[in-house]
């Protein structure tokens, strides 16, 4: 049923989606306002521009995080929990990632400066997602394979929303 349509649920729907709009306008809000730079997911939405320099928007902001929250863990689910099996089947291969994951954080929590130091963990996170079980999983939950990456089917207002793939 049409959301304009106020039926018990559509309401139900439309306060949860009002209250997380909110919240996520609050996150937003507190952190434009912050004089501090973060290396997080949100931190990196917040510094990227586009070819006239203009960053995005509160509402595209809140669109991709809500994205991001609800469609995007899936696909990282997956390719994580199949990477790892991979590597519980070759243990030598888990140890040599284990030990480069100690060389390059040591104690540090992880964090998006220590990516491109982790070779070999990107190259079994590659393989994994290469061998195509990922991509098995992720069409049967509704999930097509473009180039680039997994791209969620359509939403209801029948676009197709993208998430692509760091290099």
């Amino acid at each position: 049923l049409p959301l304009w349509l106020p039926t018990p649920g559509n309401r139900r729907f439309v306060d949860a989606r009002s209250a997380l709009h909110e919240v996520i306008d609050d996150i937003l809000s507190a952190r434009r306002q912050s004089p501090e730079e973060t290396d997080d997911l949100l931190g990196m939405l917040l510094s990227v521009r586009d070819a006239d320099g203009q960053g995005r928007d509160d509402a595209q902001l809140r669109d991709e995080l809500i994205t991001l929250l609800f469609a995007g863990h899936e696909t990282t689910a997956l390719g994580l929990t199949y990477a790892l099996w991979h590597l519980a089947r070759a243990p030598e291969e888990a140890d040599r990632v284990a030990e480069e994951a100690l060389r390059v954080m040591g104690d540090d929590a992880p964090a998006a400066a220590h990516l491109h130091q982790l070779k070999r963990t990107e190259k079994a996170i590659r393989e994994a997602l290469r061998r195509g079980e990922v991509r098995q999983a992720a069409e049967q939950l509704g999930y097509w394979w473009s180039v680039r990456g997994p791209v969620v089917k359509g939403d209801q207002r029948g676009r197709t929303l993208g998430f692509p793939t760091v290099n």
